[in-house]
């Protein structure tokens, strides 16, 4: 089933977001369009730097922890902030700020993984 849905938040009146909903148990609904091709430009082109030394890590038997063989980059949060607050209405959480990581970049490419880990953030008691 596929709708435009411009209810789940004021943001989306304007331009509804195209949704196809893929399962209902578990419920996977798929959002199309999202991420622009000129945003998309931008990302790839931010990360680039960074991807391609760790490719070349990679290449060379480089391996961290034996969880990770993917090649990936951060982008910083601030680099794009009309795409932050997307994401926020589609989600609603916050994203701006310190409040979440930077946007992850993981090129998954035969022969590659990246294992769950819990590496991420601090254990505070």
């Amino acid at each position: 089933m596929c709708w435009y849905d411009s209810l789940s938040h004021e943001y989306w009146r304007v331009g509804p977001l195209k949704k196809e909903r893929l399962s209902l148990n578990p419920p996977i609904t798929q959002i199309y369009d999202f991420i622009g091709e000129k945003d998309i430009f931008d990302i790839l082109a931010a990360s680039d730097a960074q991807t391609e030394k760790k490719l070349r890590q990679v290449e060379r038997g480089f391996r961290h922890l034996q969880k990770r063989t993917s090649v990936n980059s951060w982008v910083p949060n601030e680099f794009l902030p009309h795409l932050q607050k997307k994401i926020e209405f589609l989600s609603g959480l916050v994203v701006a700020g310190s409040s979440s990581e930077p946007l992850h970049i993981v090129e998954y490419v035969s022969g590659r993984l990246y294992l769950p880990h819990s590496d991420s953030l601090p254990v505070r008691y």
